[in-house]
């Protein structure tokens, strides 16, 4: 994964969701449950205005913790 190697660094925007389904050629939807899943294992978070954020290593956010 990108993250992972380093390819996407902390702090690093990712591209909005329907720009990326569109450069992609993908469903949006496909591109959705991607986030959804790299924001549930504690990989990014979503910034009001500024979209989905690469987290540092090991940050979890109050979505990623478990009950």
């Amino acid at each position: 994964m990108a993250i992972h190697t380093g390819v996407f660094e902390a702090g690093t925007q990712l591209p909005p969701q329907r720009l990326l389904a569109d450069q992609l050629g993908i469903h949006l939807n496909t591109v959705n449950r991607a986030y959804v899943e790299i924001r549930r294992r504690g990989l990014t978070e979503s910034r009001t205005r500024r979209g989905t954020i690469v987290l540092p290593p090991h940050r979890k956010t109050k979505s990623s913790r478990a009950p």
